[in-house]
């Protein structure tokens, strides 16, 4: 467990903290559970409902994984 936290929050090149990152993996497992579900892929609302948090907090979970997704500067 504390080798996974040191790693997780030092390593990364940009620091998303802790809290963000869990409800992140929430969110994204909340997503994966209502697109089987619904057969579409989720509505903001829909996956704040599930996890009774408000939609802005899902939005900033969302913007935070795109962190961890690196992007070539040559691509863009």
């Amino acid at each position: 467990g504390e080798i996974k936290r040191y790693f997780r929050d030092n390593v990364r090149t940009v620091h998303v903290p802790r809290r963000l990152h869990e409800l992140w993996v929430q969110v994204n497992s909340a997503a994966e559970d209502l697109t089987t579900a619904h057969g579409r892929s989720p509505t903001t609302a829909e996956i704040a409902e599930r996890l009774r948090i408000g939609e802005d907090e899902v939005l900033a979970c969302i913007e935070a994984g795109r962190s961890y997704h690196a992007t070539s500067l040559e691509a863009a």
